[in-house]
């Protein structure tokens, strides 16, 4: 297995916080950023074990980093249903399933396109895992430097301080079915780059929720995870570092931690903001980190936020069928991140 292909992928899936930290507890040595590690290991050799290891991370990051979650909740016979389907389903293509995770690009697989199709299937301990590949793109806003065009385009932009342009980026999204090997909460985790934006997410869960769909033969929808943003908030799960809230007074707040290692619940100026409307606040918007990691060494904290909005707040049913996760490095966080929010959505 090529450990600079396995380094690309992360490359085009992972932020440097996340992937230097995956890196390192693979047993390699990450430089300082992603230009001087791929020229650290383009011609050196590098011990298998470390090379397994990292793709065991490659994989896990595939499954739950940097991911749009949807929970669905099945009977038995749905659950067999999806299983019987997809367990016995052929992949698109038996190249990329004998090389996964260590892949190419996927538009250079035959068979793989804007559809995501079936490219790996894996069943664990866990329970099992489908994995869906497709080329999706994306609109990417970026600043361009005026000094870099001809003179007499310059000359167009005289007075201007910033342009921007708007480039389209094909990503290769990998989507994943989550069938657990206990309990009745399948989950569905869509790509969800960083600069993509929530539609490119969706339509992950579109393609994905028709499989189900036609897998069950009837029509399904993913839960609403609305009331977690405020049991989240109520509850002593993690830390909260970001929070909006409506109070009866009539104003709306939003509040961000900017350091880490404090909780916004124990904040002093939230506690005692709080205290002067009598604890009377509304949430519409919550991120919360956990603890994560393999013993004392290696340790990282995943974060869960669920967003919605003013309007949808006061609307007579208020729904939110998405939750994003980041910075996870192991499918084990998905796999608490799952049980806490089945928890918490079922207090009114």
């Amino acid at each position: 297995m090529d450990v600079i292909n396995l380094l690309t992928l992360l490359y085009g899936r992972a932020y440097w916080a996340d992937a230097r930290k995956m890196i390192a507890m693979s047993g390699l040595s990450p430089a300082q950023g992603w230009e001087k590690t791929l020229e650290r290991y383009a011609d050196e050799d590098t011990d298998q074990e470390a090379v397994d290891s990292l793709s065991d991370f490659v994989k896990a990051h595939m499954i739950s980093g940097d991911k749009s979650l949807q929970l669905y909740k099945f009977n038995l016979q749905q659950r067999a249903l999806l299983l019987a389907r997809y367990s016995s389903a052929r992949v698109a293509n038996a190249d990329l399933a004998d090389s996964f995770p260590s892949i190419r690009s996927l538009g250079s697989y035959s068979g793989l396109s804007e559809q995501p199709r079936l490219i790996y299937k894996e069943e664990n301990e866990d329970g099992h895992y489908f994995f869906f590949g497709s080329v999706r793109t994306y609109e990417h806003r970026e600043k361009l430097e005026i000094s870099s065009f001809p003179d007499s385009v310059q000359s167009r932009f005289r007075g201007y301080t910033d342009v921007y342009g708007v480039r389209n980026v094909d990503h290769d999204a990998i989507d994943v079915i989550w069938v657990p090997s206990r309990g009745r909460v399948v989950v569905v985790a869509s790509d969800s780059p960083r600069e993509a934006g929530g539609a490119f997410c969706e339509r992950g869960h579109v393609a994905l929720r028709h499989f189900i769909r036609t897998a069950l033969g009837e029509d399904v929808s993913p839960l609403n995870l609305f009331h977690g943003i405020e049991n989240v908030y109520r509850s002593d799960w993690g830390k909260i570092v970001e929070l909006s809230f409506t109070t009866e007074t009539g104003s709306v707040k939003n509040e961000k931690m900017r350091l880490r290692k404090v909780c916004l619940r124990k904040e002093l100026f939230h506690k005692g903001g709080v205290a002067a409307v009598s604890d009377n606040i509304s949430p519409f918007h919550v991120s919360v980190d956990w603890l994560s990691g393999f013993g004392d060494d290696a340790k990282w904290r995943p974060e869960m936020t669920l967003h919605s909005g003013v309007r949808v707040l006061h609307s007579p049913n208020p729904s939110l069928y998405s939750a994003i996760l980041r910075h996870s490095l192991s499918a084990r966080d998905l796999k608490v991140l799952k049980s806490r929010l089945v928890r918490l959505i079922k207090r009114q």
